[in-house]
């Protein structure tokens, strides 16, 4: 009989590849205008933060089965790509004339961006200087 706790590790892992994998999805699909699409700011950091968060989830699933050392490293490239989406998200309602907006998202893409940078500081504090 296969216990709960035997297959946790698979059951968290599961868990979040799907809801990173909706949210990411989500935002993509509410943020997408193809007529915005030759505004580079808005373009590139829609491409590489969608291209980010899913190779991060694949490598993660990948990850928790053979070097678990690496999963939480892709767990943070991860949250790199949502920021990275956030941000054009921003730059859309920018380019949309919606400024109330444009300062709301912005400040929390940049609050997103600090607590990403405290993350890889953590982690390289945690893997490189005390190991």
């Amino acid at each position: 009989m296969i216990s709960i706790h035997d297959i946790k590790g698979v059951l968290v892992t599961i868990g979040i590849v799907l809801v990173f994998s909706y949210g990411g999805f989500y935002i993509i699909r509410r943020i997408f205008r193809r007529e915005f699409l030759r505004i580079y700011r808005y373009s590139l950091s829609l491409i590489t933060g969608g291209v980010i968060l899913y190779i991060s989830l694949i490598g993660l699933v990948l990850s928790s089965y053979y070097a678990k050392r690496y999963s939480i490293w892709l767990f943070v490239i991860g949250c790199v790509g949502f920021t990275l989406l956030f941000y054009s998200e921003s730059v859309l309602a920018q380019c949309e004339h919606k400024k109330e907006e444009y300062r709301k998202l912005l400040c929390s893409t940049k609050k997103l961006a600090i607590y990403d940078a405290i993350m890889f500081i953590v982690l390289i504090i945690k893997y490189y200087l005390i190991n």
